[in-house]
């Protein structure tokens, strides 16, 4: 009775040892027939795909196509961008088996500045990395740039400055004004004793509490919702007030996908540097601020 019992367990340890062994098998086969994503530069009119030299502030585009070689989809694309200052990534995420991009990219002030670019399937591998590299032109030479001198923005309960802001028009605007002009309003302002954001500067396209702007006109009745992003660079206020032509815009912006969607807990001659969704970018300074929901803030505006 054990004899018997002893191989009918060897038997079936067997069974499992060789079932074992072809699944192994059949992952190394797998594994060895998967081939990675691939990426490739799309060589068309108005786009650039190789090496090249362009003017600070010149705008150059390039297009993409990402392919999953395998039965995995395409998880994220990232972009990284390198110059003897910085290096900045950005991911985008998705899930498509293929897709064709296109990227802007503005001149920055560096000398050069390479692109890297690769993908990633939802198995984690990695494509091939196509880059280019951009060069600043010797002919560079510093631009122009819209000086919007100091107004007020009044707070969601302000009863005479108003909240939405223009870039374009360089006006501001009441609510119920910015829904009808929705496309060209790209800045608001409010106070948030929600979130603890206190006295903010956003935009229609940030995550804006709907306590802050209710009724008929609030913005998720919006069908447009222009976003502008913010950093904080390390310019002092006097470099600000000097501040006559482009080079310093130039030097102080930023990947818009980096950017934070508020500038947040101002105070005083806090500094922040934009870039909106419609290609807009420059420099804002608060100048003063005052009360809370009732309140308003001063600032003043350089930008391209």
């Amino acid at each position: 009775m054990k004899h018997g019992l002893f191989h009918t367990r060897r038997v079936a340890f067997l069974c499992i040892t060789v079932l074992m062994l072809s699944f192994l098998n059949s992952c190394d086969k797998d594994q060895s027939n998967y081939a990675n994503p691939k990426l490739a530069f799309l060589n068309e009119a108005g786009y650039i795909s190789q090496d090249t030299s362009a003017k600070v502030g010149d705008t150059l585009y390039i297009k993409i196509l990402a392919e999953s070689l395998s039965e995995y989809a395409l998880n994220t694309i990232r972009f990284e961008r390198i110059t003897p200052i910085d290096t900045i990534r950005i991911d985008t995420g998705m899930h498509v088996q293929s897709i064709i991009m296109e990227k802007k990219i503005i001149k920055n002030v560096a000398d050069w500045e390479i692109w890297n670019i690769s993908t990633r399937d939802r198995n984690r591998q990695q494509s091939n990395i196509i880059s280019l590299r951009i060069n600043k032109s010797e002919s560079s030479s510093h631009g122009e740039i819209t000086h919007i001198p100091s107004f007020d923005l009044g707070f969601q309960d302000h009863l005479s400055y108003h909240s939405f802001y223009s870039l374009t028009q360089q006006m501001t605007y009441p609510i119920e004004d910015a829904f009808d002009q929705q496309e060209e309003i790209h800045l608001l302002s409010y106070y948030d004793n929600v979130d603890e954001d206190e006295h903010t500067i956003a935009s229609p396209g940030a995550n804006v509490s709907a306590e802050l702007f209710g009724g008929q006109f609030a913005l998720e009745h919006w069908d447009t919702r222009n976003t502008t992003r913010f950093a904080e660079p390390n310019i002092r206020v006097e470099d600000f007030d000097l501040c006559e032509n482009d080079s310093l815009i130039y030097a102080s912006t930023f990947a818009f996908e980096t950017g934070k969607r508020k500038a947040k807990n101002l105070q005083p001659n806090d500094i922040y540097a934009f870039v909106s969704d419609k290609g807009n970018f420059g420099l804002i300074k608060v100048i003063s601020l005052s009360g809370n929901e009732a309140g308003s803030i001063n600032i003043e505006i350089k930008m391209k």
